[in-house]
């Protein structure tokens, strides 16, 4: 899932694009939805440096989304950059990009496929038969990870909707220097989620948190949870202080969930 813009202004958002088109209004302004068009015709025909394929033509992209939480997107933008990625890219899904809510457009659009909320703990079941009424595939695209008791909640309101399924917020991978990029949230209750899980770190009962959501994987799937294979060996890293040791760390032969 490649999102095109961030509705938030510490990763990329919508500002900067509006600030590069030298205008105000990101979401209405002729000028800035021109350029970023401009920007998403290259994207879509860029070619892979490692893999040669055309990214329209990628089947290891699942879907574009519009955005990651732009609830303050007109309807007319989301329509008109949806038409416009459908009429360079017919191949991959789309997906609106909501937040708190899903839009009418999301709805109603043809070139929606998908539509998805974050952080609406009480109402995604309720969108998710919203969104099948319209013909539309729902996913949770966010939701807290920080409670066990939360997440296996979750997990099962999912598997006994129509969602296609959740993602939780949020998964660190390991630093090329050793250790693990953070990410602290939800006040302090998650340093994001580290796999397999450490009793160190937050959220408390990360193990437990990475089975529930391991489990919930397979059985929405209907498949058995088959035995997590032995990782490789991690790397020691150049040792330059006795009082800093690190190791590069090694993922999981086969994925996690």
């Amino acid at each position: 899932i490649i999102p095109l813009v961030d509705n938030w202004a510490w990763f990329g958002g919508f500002s900067e694009w509006a600030a590069l088109s030298g205008v105000n209004d990101f979401w209405n302004d002729t000028k800035a939805k021109s350029d970023f068009k401009q920007f998403v015709s290259w994207l879509m025909n860029r070619k892979n440096t490692v893999t040669g394929i055309i990214y329209k033509d990628d089947p290891t992209i699942m879907a574009w989304e519009l955005g990651n939480e732009i609830d303050k997107a007109s309807p007319g933008w989301i329509s008109e950059i949806a038409a416009h990625i459908k009429n360079h890219d017919a191949n991959h899904l789309l997906i609106d990009g909501g937040h708190k809510r899903t839009p009418a457009v999301s709805l109603q659009d043809e070139h929606i496929d998908i539509v998805t909320t974050h952080y609406t703990d009480r109402e995604f079941t309720a969108f998710t038969e919203q969104a099948a009424k319209a013909g539309k595939a729902y996913f949770y695209g966010e939701f807290n990870p920080s409670e066990k008791s939360n997440v296996s909640d979750i997990i099962q309101r999912t598997i006994n909707s129509d969602a296609a399924g959740c993602l939780a917020w949020s998964m660190r991978f390991r630093t090329e220097r050793g250790g693990f990029y953070y990410h602290n949230d939800f006040n302090g209750a998650s340093d994001s989620l580290h796999y397999p899980g450490f009793p160190s770190t937050k959220p408390t009962e990360e193990a437990a948190v990475f089975r529930i959501i391991r489990e919930g994987a397979f059985s929405i799937q209907g498949l058995p949870v088959p035995q997590e294979a032995v990782p490789e060996a991690p790397i020691l890293l150049a040792i330059q202080s006795p009082t800093a040791i690190s190791w590069q760390g090694s993922r999981d032969r086969k994925s996690v969930v």
